[in-house]
């Protein structure tokens, strides 16, 4: 009689296995396409940056649409630098509850937010905000000279491009989960 529960319990226990071997299989099948599809991806950066071109106004479309491999190609870069340089990360969020209990306490310039927090506090919280006002006027400088490689450089950062693009879209990926 002992032999045949304990053959019971082995039967009860692979087909125990087998249940959540399936419902594992099932859970994983449904759980990776979720994550595929809603992650931003290198692909769809680079096809973001090559489409805005084309809204952009008269004045810019043409320089832009000289440049749009290149646009395209480097959509990714700033992705690529948060893991090649320990420099990068802290520019692709701002921790607020680290911060203030508002955002409105959080100084707007970043002279004022280093005077208040201190770098070794600012790159441990993410610098956000300070990183796009930077580099805008980094690319409003260059398109002011007519530094066309400055341009592309800095246009990674700003409106219709990587930087800007990964500046404002992973605070919604993470805000959103998307």
């Amino acid at each position: 009689m002992r032999l045949v529960n304990t053959r019971i319990n082995v039967f009860n226990c692979q087909n125990f296995v087998s249940f959540g071997m399936k419902r594992l299989a099932i859970l994983t099948a449904l759980i990776i396409p979720l994550f595929l599809c809603t992650s931003w991806g290198f692909f769809a950066h680079q096809r973001i940056n090559n489409l805005a071109i084309f809204t952009l106004p008269s004045g810019m479309i043409g320089f832009y649409k000289k440049n749009i491999k290149y646009v395209t190609e480097h959509a990714v870069d700033p992705d690529k630098r948060r893991y090649a340089d320990t420099l990068e990360p802290p520019r692709h969020y701002l921790d607020v509850e680290n911060y203030e209990k508002t955002i409105d306490s959080i100084p707007e310039k970043w002279n004022d937010a280093l005077a208040k927090y201190g770098s070794k506090s600012l790159n441990a919280n993410g610098i956000l905000p300070w990183q796009i006002q930077r580099t805008y006027y980094s690319l409003i400088k260059a398109f002011k000279t007519r530094d066309s490689i400055k341009i592309l450089k800095f246009q990674q950062t700003w409106a219709i491009t990587s930087v800007m693009r990964t500046f404002h879209c992973t605070p919604h990926q993470i805000i959103t989960g998307s």
